[in-house]
């Protein structure tokens, strides 16, 4: 495997490897490479990346090119996808961009930017070789505003793509090329402020219209749903399935739906249907609104957008206690789950939903008015700031 790694760095660059083997890891198994084979996989690869990279770099460009003489731009990566939405409920001037492997293409990215006169640029969450783009724009224009917003914890070193450039941003910020760095992971901001770097706190929000998706009655069986979890440890699919298992009726909608997930379902008896694959946001927000209650039991996050647009929607949503929403407020004693593992009291808060949910509706609405004044204020600090975020 490491032979493999040295591979796809050669020809792709750093984190290629990750990348592609999500997209293949079921169907290549190679533990060795001859020369015939890295021929041909450097035939097969290279052709099938260099289409799709083409494609979305020029998006890139043009967009860039749409924005001139803004004030800002911001740069995230559409494949993420709650980081995505998180961005676009914050912000305007939205530069789709994923990892840029090839130097010309920094280059251009660069000087599209300072021809377009754009005052600032920031990063939402980040990709490979964007630390590189931010050197060369400091480096053609020392008076260009550069921040980044960082959707991530200090927990989750496991995700070494992820964790590395969380590392690459905080050595940036050291050296100068950073100007600020934000987070919308709350209990975070202090530890960066204590250590010398200048860090904001950056709310997430939901800002479009949720009653188009709610629906009127529904019938007596009990649905719930499980969104966005894939297989990754973190999201703690087991136990929150295996909670369904206590409420009588149940049905849990899966998207997507998870192979492990659906062999425990059917161990258990416990009926499944969802979806395999991501879908688009509106679609998922119909599907969500359809439930009694979503669950997001996780064991680490950021801000996550799913219990705010599942509560936008409608419906009451359970949520691990890893993030600041509802903090001291009845909210939390309803939506928040103390012990992630504890099956029961995951079922037991399931119930509470069902049986509370106008009242966690209502107690909703009123915690979001006040959510959102401070993330207005949040944003025009961050866009409205100098370098040194004042």
């Amino acid at each position: 495997m490491k032979t493999i790694k040295i591979f796809y760095k050669k020809i792709f660059g750093e984190g290629s490897y990750v990348k592609l083997v999500r997209i293949k890891r079921h169907i290549f198994k190679i533990t060795y490479l001859s020369r015939e084979n890295i021929k041909m996989f450097i035939k097969l690869f290279r052709g099938f990346i260099s289409k799709k990279y083409k494609s979305d770099i020029i998006k890139t460009f043009d967009t860039i090119n749409n924005y001139k003489n803004k004030e800002y731009i911001i740069f995230h990566n559409p494949n993420f996808l709650g980081v995505t939405n998180s961005t676009r409920e914050l912000f305007d001037y939205l530069v789709p961009c994923g990892d840029i492997y090839r130097k010309k293409d920094l280059k251009k990215i660069s000087n599209l930017i300072i021809q377009n006169n754009i005052k600032s640029v920031y990063f939402s969450a980040f990709c490979y070789n964007w630390g590189k783009l931010i050197i060369r724009l400091k480096k053609s224009n020392p008076n260009i505003v550069i921040k980044t917003y960082w959707h991530g914890s200090n927990s989750q070193v496991w995700e070494t793509f992820g964790w590395n450039r969380h590392i690459e941003i905080t050595k940036l910020h050291r050296l100068g090329y950073i100007d600020q760095m934000a987070t919308c992971k709350h209990s975070i901001v202090e530890f960066y402020k204590k250590n010398g770097f200048n860090a904001l706190f950056l709310n997430n929000t939901v800002a479009f219209d949720g009653k188009k998706y709610r629906c009127g009655s529904k019938n007596d069986n009990i649905k719930l749903g499980v969104y966005a979890s894939q297989g990754y440890w973190l999201k703690n699919m087991m136990n929150q399935i295996a909670a369904a298992k206590f409420i009588k009726g149940s049905t849990i909608d899966m998207v997507p739906l998870n192979k492990e997930a659906v062999t425990l379902a059917n161990t258990l008896n416990i009926k499944v249907e969802g979806i395999e694959g991501a879908i688009p946001r509106n679609e998922l927000l119909t599907r969500m609104a359809k439930n009694d209650v979503n669950l997001y039991v996780t064991f680490s996050e950021c801000a996550p957008m799913v219990p705010l647009e599942s509560l936008e929607v409608g419906v009451p949503c359970l949520s691990g206690n890893n993030h600041h929403y509802f903090k001291n407020t009845p909210l939390e004693k309803y939506l928040v789950i103390s012990n992630e593992t504890d099956v029961i009291e995951i079922k037991e808060k399931i119930e509470g939903c069902i049986k509370n949910k106008q009242e966690i509706l209502e107690l909703y609405e009123k915690w979001k008015k006040d959510n959102d004044l401070s993330t207005k204020k949040q944003v025009e600090i961050f866009i409205g700031g100098d370098k040194d975020g004042k």
